[in-house]
């Protein structure tokens, strides 16, 4: 008996075709999909629907840190048990992280994240990352270098919600925030960085 549960969950070779062709060029085009794959552009917008709403895929403007002279780091976590729901709290709502995710191994945790400069990077890690969230027992710093193709990455804007601050860590008290040493937290209403349009409400 075939197991329904995975079928649902599965992509066929003309989904798996719809997604290449929007990662090709970029856009949505229904119509020219359809004539490519010898459809309807109804059947087209139907199957692109159904992956989305079963969460298979998530469509998305991703941006260039290159060009936008973005710093990326990867946190290795060891993480305490009993503090490992509230750290992933944090980490879902943070503005700066991008991905995290499980570990298995001597890191149970691991997080990637953006920085606007690398004094607002350093800052990140003495401060907001790491020392100062409880839990962490022990953790490594890899800083990102070249980015390999596909060179672009993508930042959760759902994230940014105005005085919205996730750990708690207020950037007034913040030192380096006040020598401009960090740009401050997207959240923050005098946040110094790139990212304006955390302070509009959608």
């Amino acid at each position: 008996m075939k197991n329904k549960k995975s079928e649902k969950d599965m992509l066929d070779k003309i989904d798996l075709s719809i997604i290449s062709f929007i990662n090709k060029y970029n856009k949505i085009n229904l119509s020219k999909i359809a004539e490519n794959l010898g459809m309807s552009h109804v059947a087209i917008g139907t199957r692109l629907n159904n992956m989305i709403k079963k969460k298979l895929i998530k469509l998305g403007i991703k941006i260039n840190p290159k060009l936008l002279k973005l710093n990326l780091g990867l946190i290795l976590l060891e993480v305490e048990t009993n503090r490992y729901k509230d750290l992933i709290k944090i980490y879902e709502n943070c503005p700066r992280v991008l991905y995290f995710f499980d570990l298995v191994g001597e890191y149970n945790l691991g997080v990637i994240f953006y920085a606007e400069n690398i004094d607002t990077y350093h800052t990140i890690l003495k401060f907001c990352m790491l020392y100062s969230l409880k839990g962490i027992r022990k953790s490594t710093i890899l800083t990102i270098g070249k980015f390999y193709p596909p060179n672009y990455i993508n930042i959760d804007t759902s994230k940014f919600k105005l005085n919205n601050i996730p750990c708690g860590i207020s950037c007034n008290n913040c030192e380096a925030f006040k020598n401009n040493l960090c740009v401050g937290c997207p959240n923050f209403s005098l946040y110094k960085g790139f990212v304006k349009f955390s302070f509009i409400d959608i």
